[in-house]
């Protein structure tokens, strides 16, 4: 149950301000060196060159790999430094893209 007025108050945001909230995770040195459309480019052809989502066991599986593999390919790129950066990639790359990823599982795996 709701303590107040505010607490139970749900708000509608744009794609835009959701992404941008997404990208405070990341300092500001990697913010800089990403970009939303390359980083859809770059999810799209991990996914339809180099994996198979059916080979993997779950669906978590799969997201947890591809996210993995992307946020490796984006420390080596661009020199994002190991560490809480390169976790905080990770888990915003879990967040942009899980649902996506899980609807392509389901498809491809139903």
């Amino acid at each position: 149950m709701c303590g107040g007025i505010y607490d139970c108050m749900k708000y509608i945001i744009t794609e835009s301000q959701y992404r941008t909230a997404l990208m405070e995770q990341l300092s500001s040195t990697s913010r800089r060196r990403l970009d939303f459309d390359r980083m859809e480019d770059d999810m799209k052809s991990l996914v339809e060159d180099e994996l198979i989502p059916c080979e993997f066991n779950s669906v978590g599986d799969f997201v947890s790999e591809a996210c993995d593999l992307l946020a490796y390919r984006y420390v080596e790129d661009y020199g994002i430094p190991l560490g809480k950066d390169s976790d905080s990639l990770y888990h915003f790359l879990v967040d942009l893209f899980g649902k996506q990823l899980v609807k392509i599982y389901n498809k491809q795996c139903s």
